[in-house]
């Protein structure tokens, strides 16, 4: 089975990071995870330092673990599985999103 990530970065308006953590956390991913290739999600929110003064334009970053091999087949299921899904009121429009198809092994540190 090939391994894919969608990588997902979003921003909620201020003030409404709590509804919105609680939909992503409660609603959204577990959403995602009852469709057919999608096993894994990891969120992520912005931290300190950065390596530039300029700052990221999204706040909050979500990775989801694919494993398909055909990633059209998973696309299509991701848009059928959401069709009806609830969006949060709190999400900023568009997210940015990008498939990505791991083409090398996963290395560790040694030592």
């Amino acid at each position: 089975m090939q391994k894919h990530i969608l990588v997902v970065m979003t921003n909620c308006p201020p003030g409404t990071e709590a509804a919105f953590n609680e939909w992503y956390d409660k609603t959204h991913i577990p959403d995602v995870l009852k469709i057919k290739g999608f096993v894994a999600a990891t969120r992520y929110t912005v931290s300190d330092p950065q390596r530039s003064d300029a700052g990221p334009a999204h706040r909050y970053l979500t990775v989801y673990e694919v494993e398909a091999d055909n990633l059209a087949e998973a696309y299509a299921a991701m848009a059928k599985g959401l069709k009806d899904a609830t969006i949060s009121p709190h999400l900023e429009m568009p997210p940015w999103s990008y498939f990505f198809t791991q083409i090398g092994e996963r290395r560790i540190q040694a030592g």
